[in-house]
């Protein structure tokens, strides 16, 4: 009988121990700085215009027009910077660098896919700060670069943006 009771004052410390954390946890949680969804849209421009590979009003030829970004960052009016979490997408996207793609297989850049991609997708944390710039990195990143785009995930993973004399990507 002796046992049962203190099995049961046990259970019942372990239970109130637990009740008294609860508003700990709901505390913590309730002050968690919330994220907000982005969409960045990106446009590829020459002198002011749009530029593309089936464009022959520039004065400059195209064979390729993709880029990797990375370490994209938001700017606030304070200078504040809010780093952009980056929404993985299993095409252009991973947690750590996007692919954009302004070609479409068109004109002077052959090699490409009729599909592109001109923006980003991600999250940053919540802010009454007014957002009045970005700022990125353009390629890949340094502990990315050398892998073998055969067995990389997407965005890595397209054969055609690595260069394999140099190891790395363009």
């Amino acid at each position: 009988f002796r046992h049962t009771i203190s099995a049961s004052l046990l259970g019942l410390l372990q239970m109130l121990r637990m009740i008294a954390l609860l508003p700990v946890t709901f505390f913590f949680t309730a002050c968690a700085p919330s994220q907000q969804a982005i969409e960045i849209l990106f446009e590829a421009l020459y002198d002011g215009a749009s530029i593309s590979c089936a464009n022959k009003a520039s004065s400059i030829g195209l064979t390729d027009l993709r880029l990797y970004i990375h370490d994209i960052n938001l700017i606030g009016t304070a200078g504040t910077i809010f780093p952009v979490k980056l929404s993985p997408d299993q095409i252009w996207q991973s947690e750590s660098v996007a692919l954009l793609d302004f070609e479409d297989g068109k004109g002077s850049c052959a090699n490409g896919s009729q599909q592109t991609n001109r923006k980003i997708r991600g999250y940053f944390l919540t802010t009454d700060e007014k957002i009045n710039g970005l700022s990125f990195r353009v390629g890949v990143p340094p502990a990315l670069n050398h892998n073998d785009p055969l067995v990389a995930e997407a965005p890595l993973h397209y054969t055609s943006m690595h260069w394999h004399w140099a190891s790395g990507y363009k």
